[in-house]
């Protein structure tokens, strides 16, 4: 089992109560990221890259924040920060799936890889992620599990988002990983909050 882990701090969980504390439309997303220092490689706003090449990959610092476009709502869905990445099969070097993991502390030099990790590397991740957005949120609404591997869940509301530290697939990579992420997501204030499948449900239809 190949462990990577960028653990959540205090300056990314206040970055993420920001994005839950702004309006998803086009002009507050450029205007945003723009005085966050954000680079994206072009002179087009950030948001023709989002809605129109649809690619919501966000590099701030060491880290890769991801952003889930509606290009027919003009709006995001989502933005979910990773923490942690789990690769299950057998450290095969001429696997291409392991070399991408293996690879991957050279893309973005913040994660501590451990190609002979175990679960609980994994787990303590999201032990961490949860304490880190309890002490300024409080008690978290629901805190439960999801799916029939029993993946973990803390979930707060703030306004019209989910905060969520949650346990689930990676929905950003093409191999078999799974992940640990902080999660903001767009979420009606009247609706009452979800947790179990419910929720695991919500996260997927906003990945």
């Amino acid at each position: 089992m190949s462990i990577a882990v960028m653990r959540l701090d205090q300056s990314i969980l206040d970055l993420a109560l920001q994005l839950a504390d702004l309006e998803w439309n086009v002009e507050e997303v450029d205007t945003f990221f723009h005085t966050k220092g954000v680079e994206w490689g072009s002179t087009d706003p950030l948001s023709k890259r989002l809605f129109e090449d649809l690619d919501g990959r966000i590099r701030l610092g060491d880290r890769t924040i991801y952003a889930v476009p509606d290009p027919d709502s003009g709006r995001i869905l989502s933005f979910h920060i990773p923490s942690a990445l789990c690769y299950l099969a057998d450290n095969d070097p001429t696997d291409p799936d392991f070399r991408f993991f293996r690879e991957l502390r050279e893309a973005e030099s913040g994660w501590q890889v451990d190609m002979t990790g175990d679960g609980e590397e994994y787990s303590q991740a999201w032990r961490d992620g949860r304490w880190l957005v309890q002490k300024t949120l409080g008690p978290p609404a629901k805190l439960g599990v999801h799916g029939i591997g029993g993946w973990l869940h803390a979930v707060w509301r703030r306004g019209e988002r989910l905060i969520a530290v949650i346990q689930t697939e990676s929905f950003a990579t093409y191999i078999p990983l799974k992940q640990v992420a902080l999660w903001v997501v767009d979420f009606s204030s009247d609706q009452p909050i979800p947790s179990g499948d419910e929720l695991y449900e919500v996260i997927t239809k906003n990945a």
